[in-house]
């Protein structure tokens, strides 16, 4: 009995022990989940404030983005706004109004009635100069006075004859033009046709003057060292093999052709004999070229197994004439220096290619040839070449007085339609309106038998039909029309 008592007391005890072990493991998987529980809560509470932020900077981003789309817009807007000012500009130009500076003097004498009578950039002018000068008032308003007069003189009339008046102040100096050719201004080494024949040439619309030239300017950098004006003279000038050797001889004993190069000028014009040596190669087809002699000389010889001396002398005039450096149509370059710059003359005109030669000023080099100008430049800058040329001709002859806008005039007539046209049958006076104008120009016989075969009909609306005809022309006193009343109808 006491034996079964003692082992049932071992099994309460193992019992009870497995008990409180049962209970004390479901106490530490509750804590693990406990601890677990809080574990995700705080994962949970973290994922939603980085969802938070998130949320956050999107809409941040968003505010940005449509902000940023405001301002284009209003970008937008403002540019459109500009361009339509401009182009209004552009349409009534004549109404733009220059910002005014602040000028004490000026300002007392160049008033709104004085700015209402000029133009708006002469006015801005004068009223400058009146400051530049620092003039008293007296004299600022003598000044203005002045000017006033001579822009009221300068004035073109009413129903003024404009082209009659224009045709009288070029032509009648034109018959003091002489009629040969001078020297170029300021190169005695240069010729170039001026006077009468230089005229001609121009209202012609010739396709190249009879002597084209070019005033090649240089950049700033480079304008006042000579040393660099020679050598870009030496690379506009074309240059042959002949004109860079100092002989070239046939040598009968190998037969083959020796050129023998100057080395100074080559120097000079900073070319490389190997340069020559390719030029050469490039333009003398059917022959083996060497360069020897320390790169003094350069031998040719034919490629044919049998060849003549004959062949020799052949192969020597193409080698003579072979283009090694320079700008077609350029035979001959000037240098000058002129005030604090050196300036290139060319004889020959090749403008296009000029320009893109490096250390050129594009915006001053120039040429004598109108037509390459509107080629290379526009119509607008043929125009200009028009007036210069005409200007300039007749200011080497000593004639100052002609009025720079009847010049400006024939211009504008020569370049209206976009190219230029001569002055001329085959030009302006060939394609007019009026059949008597046309005929009274040239070959009269020949614009009348055509306009009475197609039975043309003219309005005489311009002054030379009208003189034709033997009626009183429209311009000047013609304009007016006057009513006569008897005297008892007034009274």
């Amino acid at each position: 009995m006491a034996e079964k008592k003692t082992a049932e007391k071992k099994v309460t005890k193992v019992a009870a022990k497995k008990t409180v072990a049962k209970k004390t493991t479901e106490k530490k998987v509750t804590k693990v989940a406990a601890k677990k529980t809080v574990a995700k809560k705080t994962t949970e509470k973290k994922v939603t404030k980085v969802a938070a932020k998130k949320t956050v900077a999107k809409k941040t981003t968003e505010k940005k983005v449509t902000k940023a789309a405001a301002k284009k817009t209003t970008a937008k807007k403002t540019t459109e706004k500009k361009v339509s000012k401009k182009k209004d500009v552009v349409v009534v130009e004549e109404k733009k109004e220059i910002p005014r500076k602040k000028r004490p003097m000026a300002d007392k004498v160049v008033t709104d009635e004085v700015r209402s009578i000029l133009p708006p950039k002469l006015a801005e002018e004068f009223a400058d100069i009146i400051e530049s000068e620092k003039l008293t008032l007296a004299q600022a308003k003598d000044a203005t006075e002045r000017l006033l007069l001579s822009y009221a003189r300068m004035q073109v009339h009413p129903f003024e004859a404009i082209g009659s008046i224009t045709a009288q102040s070029i032509g009648e100096p034109g018959t003091q033009l002489t009629m040969r050719t001078y020297h170029y201004a300021g190169v005695l080494e240069m010729n170039v046709t001026l006077g009468l024949p230089r005229i001609i040439e121009i209202v012609d619309a010739r396709k190249e003057p009879s002597t084209p030239v070019m005033t090649v300017y240089m950049t700033e950098k480079s304008c006042a060292n000579r040393d660099e004006s020679i050598v870009l003279a030496g690379r506009i000038k074309s240059t042959a093999v002949q004109d860079i050797c100092t002989g070239i001889s046939l040598d009968l004993l190998n037969l083959t052709i020796v050129a023998e190069l100057d080395v100074k000028k080559l120097k000079s014009i900073k070319l490389d004999p190997k340069e020559v040596l390719k030029a050469v190669k490039k333009g003398v087809r059917g022959v083996t070229t060497t360069l020897e002699d320390e790169e003094s000389k350069i031998i040719v010889k034919p490629k044919k197994k049998e060849y003549t001396i004959k062949d020799l002398q052949t192969v020597r005039v193409r080698l003579a004439d072979a283009h090694v450096i320079g700008i077609p149509n350029i035979t001959h370059t000037t240098i000058r220096k002129r005030e604090d710059e050196y300036i290139i003359y060319t004889e020959g005109s090749n403008l296009s290619e000029i320009l893109n030669m490096e250390g050129v000023d594009v915006k001053r080099t120039t040429t004598n040839n109108v037509q390459e100008i509107a080629v290379v430049l526009g119509i607008e800058a043929a125009r200009n070449g028009i007036i210069r040329e005409i200007t300039n001709t007749m200011s080497e002859a000593g004639v100052t007085n002609v009025d720079i806008r009847h010049i400006m005039l024939v211009a504008d007539t020569m370049t209206s339609d976009g190219v230029i046209k001569a002055i001329g049958r085959y030009g302006v006076s060939g394609e007019k309106g009026s059949v008597l104008a046309r005929a009274s120009f040239e070959v009269p016989m020949k614009h009348l038998m055509k306009a009475a075969i197609r039975g043309d009909v003219d309005r005489l609306s311009s002054v030379v039909e009208n003189v034709a005809v033997g009626q009183p022309v429209f311009p000047g006193t013609g304009s007016i029309r006057l009513l006569a009343r008897p005297l008892s109808e007034v009274e």
